[in-house]
């Protein structure tokens, strides 16, 4: 083996792309939180003191809220205050109470990210003092800008930009059905509640009837088993256990109608594939010779 390299062990730079590190500033971008702590950190400055930050690097998401197997992170601190007053705990999950203050102060940068998560998540998942939940939280960030009065504009010990939650699409397990309202809390039910029951959504335009009546959008978080089950809660509704594709296809738009984009996008092109009708395992027998007098035959007690 050969002796390693200045650039290998890290004392100079590398001059190749594939190890640069993101960076650049991320602005109305949907991402994933990983890596999710608190640290103690300077600003990378000697002349800077060390404070208490929520670290996490974020993750850019593709059209499936998918992190892109190439992507690379961006890092990102949240300042929640001074050493003096709190400190990260050993596994930097919590900060641990060092001085006088009785809590995080709200115009730090961190209490400006938990006042935009906690109102959408629901307090639920930090009632145990860490941010665990954050960990592998989907959202869509924009950067707020935070004034402080008296303090000096651009000091690079309080930011001027923060970056907040504008819309939550997961946390903790929890999957939310809308995510798209101009407030950006979320309106939908977490996973495994109910949510359509009752009126049925307006139909889309060019929709075939259908009657969604009753029929819940499970919410699991994956896209196509949802599908999967909400085409046979249709089917036992009818009385026969068959109907048309094409009806199928108009009513799981209804019941999707609220979903992300990506989910949808997901959707639409299974249930527009003959292959994906083929392949359910639920259906004894399934014609796909032409559209309007496509079947599903579904097998009672499945």
């Amino acid at each position: 083996m050969g002796t390693a390299t200045a650039v290998e062990t890290g004392e100079y730079a590398s001059l190749i792309p594939d190890d640069f590190i993101a960076g650049g500033l991320l602005n109305n971008a949907y991402v994933e939180f990983r890596d999710v702590k608190f640290v103690l950190w300077n600003y990378n400055k000697a002349d800077q003191e060390f404070a208490p930050f929520l670290f996490a690097n974020l993750y850019p998401l593709d059209d499936t809220m998918s992190v892109p197997s190439e992507q690379k992170a961006n890092a990102n601190y949240w300042r929640a205050g001074d050493m003096s007053n709190w400190v990260p705990s050993a596994d930097g999950s919590r900060l641990k109470k060092v001085g006088s203050q009785e809590g995080i102060v709200e115009t730090t940068n961190f209490g400006t990210l938990m006042a935009s998560v906690v109102p959408k998540s629901g307090k639920e998942h930090f009632t145990d003092g860490t941010c665990k939940a954050l960990n592998g939280m989907k959202a869509y960030i924009t950067r707020k800008t935070v004034e402080r009065p008296g303090l000096e504009k651009r000091n690079t010990k309080y930011p001027d930009e923060v970056y907040i939650v504008e819309k939550l699409v997961s946390i903790g397990g929890q999957v939310f059905a809308n995510t798209t309202n101009g407030a950006g809390a979320a309106t939908g039910k977490a996973a495994g509640t109910a949510t359509g029951a009752g009126k049925p959504p307006a139909a889309a335009k060019g929709a075939a009837p259908a009657n969604v009546s009753g029929v819940v959008d499970p919410q699991t978080g994956d896209p196509e088993a949802d599908l999967t089950n909400v085409v046979q809660q249709i089917l036992r509704g009818k009385p026969d256990k068959t109907e048309s594709i094409m009806v199928l296809r108009g009513a799981a738009g209804k019941v999707f109608q609220n979903r992300p984009p990506a989910d949808k996008a997901i959707m639409a092109k299974l249930i527009k594939s003959d292959e994906w009708w083929t392949q359910l395992d639920f259906a004894a027998s399934i014609s796909v010779t032409g559209e309007k007098s496509d079947h599903v035959i579904f097998v009672e007690g499945l």
